[in-house]
């Protein structure tokens, strides 16, 4: 009996030491498999990783080189689109956005340069209140800026006057919407040709409308404004030209036919190497007519001559060509009666 059943028996054992076999074998390759999928899942969340990390480092900065801008000016906004490490990002689109009743609202697009440079020109109203933003993933947003927008005037009372004569410079000061200013202090400036630049020459203060007025005392032909503190507003330049000062004078106002009279002459402000004329007015042709020509040397005073030949009343004058600050201008008339 034993006998006959031993074969049985070493069957059933292999039987089960090939499913032990192959249990093994299942068991090894699903941790294989187990293990591959951990590796893949880790690198696919650290590749995740990665690029939410390049996509949250990028950086969107905003400035403005025109803070201040007259009401129709052109106002200037730009930037630069980077990574954390300061590498720029190229030919990415970026929005420049104003505030809108608490919201943003589309102005501008353009694309970064290879530096990551932008730039917007546009022309402000009011006192926007700026951002730019790229598009993601994920989005970058600058932080804000302000333009200001402004209304300063500036007119003269006058276009020409003569040396030294007094000129009023006056206009509105409002901001840019055209509301009236008040109570602000301005300072009158006037260009400078020694310094090329601009130069105090008076202070005023606006009026309840915004208005202002400022007087001035120009000695040559001057280009004036009025600025804010800092010159961080300015008006409108205005020209006041202004007219040289010759003077003419006899030293008599009555002579005698066949007598030479002398005249005296000046130029108000001194010209070195400046030529004036000496005329007479004829009578016949209705023309003044050039009778000597004296060159201004170490002083602005000279002094000439005529003899009458004629009786009656002669009419005589001293003109003045225009210099690079100053226009022409001729004296007063200076009449002299001849008798016999």
């Amino acid at each position: 009996m034993d006998i006959l059943l031993c074969p049985f028996y070493i069957h059933i054992g292999r039987s089960r030491l090939k499913l032990k076999l192959v249990y093994r074998e299942i068991h090894v390759k699903c941790l294989r498999i187990i293990a591959l999928v951990v590796a893949i899942t880790a690198i696919g969340g650290a590749t995740s990783a990665i690029e939410a990390t390049a996509a949250e480092s990028r950086t969107l900065n905003i400035y403005t080189t025109t803070p201040q801008v007259p009401a129709g000016g052109w106002a200037k906004v730009a930037g630069f689109l980077k990574t954390s490490g300061g590498d720029p990002v190229a030919g990415q689109t970026v929005y420049l956005q104003y505030e809108n009743n608490g919201s943003w609202a589309g102005l501008r697009q353009a694309t970064t340069a290879a530096d990551g440079y932008y730039q917007f020109w546009f022309q402000p109203w009011g006192d926007p209140v700026l951002r730019a933003q790229a598009p993601g993933p994920p989005k970058a947003t600058s932080s804000s800026v302000t333009v200001q927008t402004y209304r300063l005037s500036a007119w003269r009372s006058k276009s020409t006057t003569t040396f030294w004569g007094w000129v009023k410079v006056h206009g509105l000061y409002k901001n840019g919407v055209g509301s009236p200013l008040v109570g602000h202090q301005l300072f009158l400036q006037v260009w400078d040709h020694a310094t090329s630049d601009w130069k105090w020459a008076g202070t005023t203060r606006t009026g309840s409308n915004g208005y202002y007025s400022v007087w001035a005392r120009p000695w040559a032909t001057s280009k004036y404004r009025v600025a804010t503190a800092g010159s961080a507003r300015v008006s409108n330049p205005a020209t006041v030209s202004v007219k040289l000062k010759p003077g003419l004078n006899a030293l008599s106002s009555v002579t005698n036919l066949g007598n030479t009279l002398r005249f005296n002459g000046w130029l108000s402000p001194t010209h070195l190497g400046h030529t004036v004329y000496f005329q007479k007015y004829n009578s016949i042709t209705k023309t003044w007519e050039w009778l000597s020509s004296h060159r201004i040397v170490s002083s602005s005073a000279f002094s000439t001559q005529y003899q009458f030949l004629t009786t009656g009343w002669h009419a005589f004058r001293l003109s003045a060509p225009a210099h690079w600050d100053h226009v022409a201008n001729v004296s007063g008339t200076v009449w002299v009666k001849v008798v016999r």
